[in-house]
């Protein structure tokens, strides 16, 4: 897979950095979508440290952006845009954050509490399977386990699903999910991402679909704490992936438009 690939015929005026952390390649199908009316770098990341996919973000914006440019970050994703967004503020127009993980511990029971009382009979059982092979020493299925389990999570985070497949969730490589999860959550616990949300001086919005199993609540309150100014958009019916969903998808596509070249 590439590191990066480049969509439309404009000037690139919106980065697209995924989820995960480990997704690579999962949101090209958005990319594709927004080619039509934007210029488009998508980045799939491909180190194992926080300090080298941001230097990576750079090299590559700066090899492919005249100007300054919007960065969407999803998931994992959003919280990466915003530490490149600190690092490099000359850089950036604006952050978009898209179904972002919460901000605070204190949501994450309530978000994995969540998920769990979606999955039926069945889906339960493939997951205590798929958390079973998780924490197993056996290294050699591991991104083929993180694969499944990515695939489960989206169909459950998923209100009316429109598409071919959920396989679009991209590559999955658990080395980098676990070497990345580790060092971001701790960011989180030690309130050192919060610090650095408190830093940035661009402007932020946030997109987050009603369904999403991160509840918005989990970025705007901590935000209101900490005093960072955001605006925002909640998209009824609509779930993690709002660019697959059946009823948000339109509205979700003009968003990003219209925020991007405002």
């Amino acid at each position: 897979m590439n590191e990066y690939n480049v969509y439309g015929r404009k000037e690139v005026s919106l980065v697209l950095v995924h989820g995960g952390p480990g997704a690579r390649g999962s949101l090209k199908d958005l990319a594709v979508m927004l080619s039509k009316d934007l210029g488009i770098l998508e980045i799939n990341q491909s180190k194992l440290s926080i300090k080298e996919l941001i230097e990576d973000m750079n090299k590559y914006i700066t090899k492919t952006c005249k100007n300054k440019v919007a960065l969407l970050g999803h998931s994992w994703g959003a919280w990466l845009v915003c530490l490149y967004a600190h690092n490099y503020p000359d850089k950036v127009e604006k952050i978009i954050l898209v179904g972002s993980g919460s901000f605070d511990t204190r949501y994450v029971k309530e978000f994995s509490d969540r998920r769990l009382s979606r999955l039926s009979k069945d889906e339960k059982s493939e997951y205590d399977l798929l958390m079973k092979d998780f924490i197993s020493n056996d290294l050699s299925n591991k991104d083929e386990v993180m694969f499944k389990f990515g695939k489960l999570m989206a169909k459950i985070d998923t209100y009316e699903f429109v598409g071919n497949e959920y396989s679009t969730i991209g590559e999955a490589s658990f080395q980098m999910f676990n070497s990345i999860w580790n060092e971001a959550s701790n960011l989180r616990k030690t309130g050192e991402l919060m610090n650095i949300m408190k830093e940035i001086d661009v402007p932020i919005h946030v997109i987050h679909g009603d369904y999403d199993s991160h509840e918005i609540k989990g970025v705007l309150e901590p935000f209101e704490e900490y005093g960072i100014q955001c605006t925002y958009d909640v998209i009824k019916r609509c779930g993690h992936y709002p660019w697959r969903e059946k009823y948000g998808k339109n509205e979700f596509l003009d968003i990003i438009i219209k925020e991007v070249n405002q």
